[in-house]
């Protein structure tokens, strides 16, 4: 149980965190361009990892890495940077909370199909009714906020 709650505890605060960084990012787009705004992101994210192996040596194991058989493994960057410049397009023009429901949407049926599968390397967890239900009140939710948008 103890466990259950630092997860839950865990998600929760990296999500409050990527809606921050989302607004903070697309803030910064605004003033030097959507890949000007990345490029800045990217760089300090490779200034902080590289202070992080040199005060932490063990915390990478780099004679691990993959060779270019499992090419499909390197394509996270390549996505990272598609993620951030969609996050710096649409807040701006949804805003926060409606962008992060659609982007929170394609994760979900994304992650339905990549547990159902297994695909790399998760453990399989089938589709079921419960999970479909969950999804689908989810996206009612998303639905009313969207109402609730153009009402207001």
């Amino acid at each position: 149980m103890h466990f259950i709650i630092i997860g839950m505890l865990t998600g929760l605060l990296t999500g409050m965190m990527m809606s921050t960084q989302g607004a903070l990012n697309a803030a910064l787009a605004d003033k030097i361009g959507t890949f000007g705004s990345i490029f800045v992101v990217a760089s300090i994210n490779l200034v902080l990892v590289g202070l992080i192996i040199l005060f932490i040596p063990n915390s990478v194991t780099l004679q691990n890495l993959p060779g270019w058989d499992s090419w499909y493994l390197y394509l996270g960057g390549v996505l990272g940077v598609f993620i951030l410049a969609a996050i710096n397009i649409i807040i701006p023009r949804y805003g926060a909370t409606q962008s992060f429901l659609y982007i929170i949407s394609g994760q979900l049926i994304a992650s339905l199909f990549i547990d159902h599968y297994g695909y790399l390397g998760v453990e399989e967890s089938p589709i079921n009714l419960t999970k479909i239900l969950g999804i689908i009140i989810f996206l009612f939710g998303v639905y009313l906020v969207n109402l609730s948008k153009a009402k207001g």
